[in-house]
């Protein structure tokens, strides 16, 4: 690949939130982290080169590819972030 969708990553962050993800610009971002199925929209077929020939195809499954992962090691240290900003929000209501 290029590289296109991981030098793309970006994340906006404030006191309530962090949000992380490619720019909806990436339109394969979405299919590349969860799979699923792409189907023509408003033909027949897709219309896809392979190998010098031209396949029409109903559908084709693209597997899951996770860009976006949070390492396991890092899951305590992120849910102890979170709790511990929970409880400051907690203690200023």
């Amino acid at each position: 690949g290029t590289g296109d969708l991981k030098k793309s990553i970006t994340f906006k962050a404030n006191d309530s939130y962090v949000q992380v993800g490619a720019p909806a610009g990436l339109i394969y971002a979405r299919i590349q982290q969860m799979g699923g199925v792409i189907r023509p929209k408003s033909k027949k077929a897709l219309i896809v080169p392979c190998g010098g020939r031209v396949l029409r195809l109903k559908s084709v499954t693209i597997p899951a590819r996770p860009y976006l992962i949070v390492p396991p090691g890092d899951v305590p240290i992120l849910a102890g972030i979170a709790a511990t900003a929970f409880m400051e929000e907690a203690r200023r209501i």
